[in-house]
């Protein structure tokens, strides 16, 4: 999931936006959570991983992860163990294209 800095790090109108519109919010959400537990040290030994959104390709030294629009992040730190699987702490936000959109 994206550290407090990675969110940090947007716009103040980008992340007040986000904020206001829960749907995209939990597509956010969604795009890093992974139906099964990825210990550490195992990271760098799978090469694609299928979150409920889209896909993560893994870097062979499994310090970072790169998502099928181009996006990379990187670990930020330590591995988080959760009762219901990993945490690991990105440094950015895996953002996916906006669709654009035409005016009427």
């Amino acid at each position: 999931v994206p550290t407090d800095e990675a969110f940090a790090a947007l716009p103040p109108a980008t992340w007040a936006a986000l904020q206001a519109d829960t749907v995209a919010l939990n597509r956010l959400v969604q795009d890093y959570i992974v139906n099964m537990v990825i210990q550490p040290g195992g990271f760098g030994l799978l090469k694609q991983v299928t979150p409920l959104h889209g896909r993560l390709t893994l870097a062979p030294d499994g310090k970072s992860v790169t998502t099928a629009y181009g996006v990379t992040a990187h670990i930020a730190g330590p591995a988080i163990d959760a009762a219901n699987g990993v945490i690991y702490p990105l440094d950015a936000i895996l953002w996916r294209p906006v669709p654009e959109t035409t005016a009427r």
